[in-house]
């Protein structure tokens, strides 16, 4: 199942965090590209 969520605060970055802990994949932009966040062992 997939969930968009816009993080707008540095506060925020906690939601990424617990995505990547229970085995999600985060999508965020850069200045130049987008980059994937995820756990590589998992």
């Amino acid at each position: 199942m997939e969930e968009v969520t816009e993080v707008t605060e540095v506060s925020d970055v906690r939601i990424a965090a617990e995505i990547i802990r229970r085995g999600g994949v985060v999508i965020y932009p850069t200045e130049t590209v987008y980059g994937i966040g995820a756990d590589a062992l998992s």
